[in-house]
């Protein structure tokens, strides 16, 4: 059995067969209980940022690379999203992308 209290007023990053159990505990308890869950990807949406039609044109018009390319440069881009810094020449070249994408209000930081 699920503590339900432990979860009240939580939130819950956790796969879809947690969710089913904790409303199938919520059920049988009979009580309303304040706990949101999302899936980690939700979540990773969430701290980072939606890949848009707009990123993507941008990216291949500038650096004149394919559609798999430009989405493949922005998926490394939201994995080094909160690195600090890095004097690697990939982080660099990803990091000089996001702040492009910044100043033409393609991502809202």
């Amino acid at each position: 059995m699920i503590d339900l209290n432990y979860l009240d007023n939580k939130l819950i990053i956790c796969p879809e067969d947690f969710k089913d159990k904790v409303f199938t505990n919520m059920n049988q308890s009979k009580k309303l209980y304040n706990i949101k869950m999302i899936s980690i990807e939700q979540f990773y949406t969430d701290v980072t940022f939606n890949i848009s039609k707009e990123m993507i044109y941008y990216v291949m018009k500038k650096y004149n690379v394919t559609v798999g390319v430009a989405k493949s440069y922005l998926k490394s881009l939201k994995d080094i999203y909160y690195v600090l810094d890095n004097d690697n020449k990939k982080y660099l070249f990803l990091k000089s992308i996001l702040k492009e994408l910044i100043n033409n209000n393609l991502i809202k930081d």
